[in-house]
């Protein structure tokens, strides 16, 4: 269980300044800022790595991540100098709200997550990145939003292609922040979409949402991505994140095509799968996965172009090729990713003439 860290004002009234330890009273204050961000800096733990077969294997997620924190609790002096240097060093705060391993160690709950830190900690916090089903969002995310001082620069939430309403009856991809949550009546944030709760973060200055899809929903996601370049996002201090002069970023990825969930294994790669007679399926090697290709282009340019000239504009993104499709081990999945950045409104008066 995950202990509430104490604060440095309970540290700092009683604590010995430790000039006797030659850490302290000899060691330059720089050097030893390095030597702390070495051991806490958040790293890959090769002794848990994901299965290669997994939901939440993918670029940039191999293995567990770690943080040593056991040099906190050497002594008070220690702690007030390195006690905002965990949450603060780590570029992102990683959550799998959905579709997680069930022995994962790594939160699942923001909301239990954050109450456990001090309101520095808090501050210290930049990125907050969510793996979340759509109905997660759309009943969990006000809450989280609403933890007190909870306030990341920037919040970062990937849809999976795995996450999508109603995916594993192939369904068209949907998702619109706007659309009320539904529920009681009474209760007026039900009638609200999940749009209007990044409001309750103060200080959020950037927004990023990566869109992922497998096989023939490629057309749909670039159609989607197309929508959601006109969403606004109302934030705090009379601005709005817009996607105004950002980039969108489409990436294509390989990997296993057989995952840990058997129902969802026809979604996973679009009739791409081959059947096998009971026997067990041969692990890829290492080369066939976690192959990235990414291409970058202006949203403005984006938005203007139709879905031919959308799939010239991302021509440099190999995606599911004859071979891809024949190969019965692994499946390429296509991403795209988009921005939003806080804007005051009246930068915005013309561009949401246009919308």
């Amino acid at each position: 269980m995950m202990a509430r860290a104490i604060s440095s004002e309970q540290v700092a009234a009683d604590h010995d300044p430790q000039l006797l330890c030659p850490f302290f009273s000899r060691t330059p204050p720089e050097i030893r800022n390095r030597i702390f961000k070495l051991v806490l800096t958040e790293y890959d733990d090769q002794a848990r790595p994901y299965a290669r077969d997994s939901f939440h294997y993918r670029p940039g997620y191999r293995f567990e991540r770690r943080i040593d924190t056991d040099l906190l609790r050497t002594c008070r002096r220690v702690y007030l100098e390195t006690h905002l240097l965990p949450s603060s060093l780590n570029t992102e705060h990683v959550f799998w709200c959905y579709r997680t391993s069930s022995g994962k160690v790594h939160p699942t709950d923001p909301c239990h997550y954050f109450s456990k830190m001090t309101a520095q900690q808090l501050d210290a916090v930049d990125c907050v990145h969510v793996f979340a089903h759509n109905e997660w969002m759309e009943k969990q995310w006000r809450n989280v939003c609403g933890v007190p001082e909870f306030h990341p620069r920037k919040v970062r939430i990937t849809f999976r292609h795995s996450d999508w309403w109603r995916c594993q009856y192939m369904e068209d991809l949907a998702i619109d922040p706007r659309l009320p949550i539904g529920g009681d009546m009474d209760d007026w944030d039900s009638m609200l979409g999940w749009e209007e709760f990044f409001g309750d973060v103060s200080g959020l200055e950037e927004l990023e949402m990566e869109f992922e899809s497998s096989g023939s929903t490629k057309d749909q996601l670039h159609a989607l991505a197309r929508k959601a370049l006109r969403w606004r996002f109302g934030v705090q201090g009379d601005r709005v994140l817009s996607t105004l002069d950002t980039d969108i970023v489409a990436y294509c990825w390989k990997s296993p095509a057989f995952r840990d969930d058997d129902m969802m294994a026809h979604v996973i790669s679009r009739g791409a799968r081959s059947a096998h007679s009971g026997a067990a399926p041969r692990q890829p090697d290492e080369e066939e996965v976690i192959t990235i290709v990414e291409h970058r282009l202006p949203a403005s340019d984006y938005q203007n172009k139709g879905a031919a000239s959308t799939r010239r504009a991302f021509r440099d993104v190999p995606f599911l090729s004859k071979r891809d499709h024949q190969n019965e081990l692994t499946t390429s999945y296509y991403v795209l990713r988009l921005t939003w950045r806080a804007r005051r409104y009246d930068e915005l008066d013309s561009d949401l003439e246009d919308l």
